[in-house]
């Protein structure tokens, strides 16, 4: 007993020195983004769930990743990630909120929305803050919610990821289809039983997606168009399959939580895409039904919006 109450003293002053620690660092990361805006006009600040290693992206979601490879590629400027810290807090820095089901996680201070939503209908009362600017949205339901808040934003929809055939062709090698299915699991669903049977039960006519651990930001755009068909519980596996017209099946594995639909909904009524509902896969032999009728799941998402106008808007607004 005596020990317990000795160490605990202890584990408190090692966890608050931890989190003094985090926050010194998050400060200098901010006061770098500081020093190369201010000596080489050459650095954007965003808002979203991307973490680094030695100066360089993990690869912990794609979806999230790709606001550092799109926005560098657009603009030719060093992307930083806003770190949370006091100094954030004291200064509200401008920066971009780009990709993502963000607008909940961060404050809305001082932002410029870029064609980011809301994860969930029943965060929305988390929304905090009014941004200085937004330029697009994901979709119209996360404009509802922000116009709900008192936040003006105007009807223009898309997420940044369905411009990418405007700046990304993948290789001619690509174009002789190589796979039958393409399955793009949800993180949470990589490990699942069906998932593996799936897999297992297809071989070499099918071809495993994985969105975290991937080599190269362009494989995941690359390996989508050489697929037939993709079956896709991630949302950035859907919206690449509809931004290069692969036709493509939204699909769940397992139960989530309430309002895990909302972000998927509201990317679908951006294209145009009212009527969709996922399907659950419970069962390997659904697969084939699924892959027989593809032809009825693929849609032109150029005559849906467009990404002309969206680009432009995007790199302009990043000036």
């Amino acid at each position: 007993m005596t020990e317990d109450l000795e160490t605990e003293p202890f584990a408190s002053m090692t966890f608050k020195y931890s989190i003094l620690k985090q926050n010194v660092l998050a400060c200098f990361e901010l006061l770098h983004y500081y020093l190369v805006k201010l000596f080489t006009h050459n650095a954007l600040l965003i808002s979203g769930m991307v973490y680094y290693k030695k100066g360089k992206p993990i690869h912990n979601n794609w979806g999230d990743d790709l606001n550092v490879f799109l926005i560098e590629y657009l603009t030719n400027k060093r992307v930083f990630v806003c770190p949370d810290c006091f100094l954030t807090r004291k200064l509200h820095p401008r920066r971009y909120m780009v990709i993502g089901s963000i607008l909940t996680f961060y404050p809305l201070d001082n932002a410029v929305i870029l064609g980011s939503g809301i994860i969930n209908q029943n965060k929305i009362s988390l929304l905090s803050g009014t941004p200085s600017d937004v330029k697009f949205v994901r979709g119209p339901l996360t404009m509802n919610a922000l116009k709900n808040k008192g936040i003006a934003c105007p009807p223009i929809f898309g997420d940044p990821a369905i411009i990418l055939p405007l700046v990304y062709t993948p290789p001619p090698s690509y174009k002789n289809k190589r796979y039958r299915i393409g399955i793009v699991p949800h993180y949470l669903d990589m490990n699942l039983p069906i998932v593996k049977e799936i897999l297992d039960v297809y071989g070499d006519d099918v071809v495993n997606i994985k969105m975290k651990g991937y080599d190269c930001w362009t494989d995941i755009v690359d390996l989508i168009n050489c697929c037939d068909f993709v079956l896709s519980s991630s949302l950035h596996g859907i919206i690449v399959s509809e931004a290069y017209n692969i036709p493509v099946c939204w699909v769940y594995f397992q139960d989530y939580i309430e309002g895990w639909d909302f972000k998927f909904h509201d990317f679908y009524m951006s294209i145009k895409k009212t009527e969709i509902n996922p399907v659950k896969i419970t069962n390997v032999n659904q697969v084939e039904g699924l892959y027989n009728s593809r032809e009825k799941m693929r849609s032109n998402s150029d005559t849906a919006i467009d990404k002309l106008h969206l680009r432009n808007l995007l790199v302009e607004s990043l000036k």
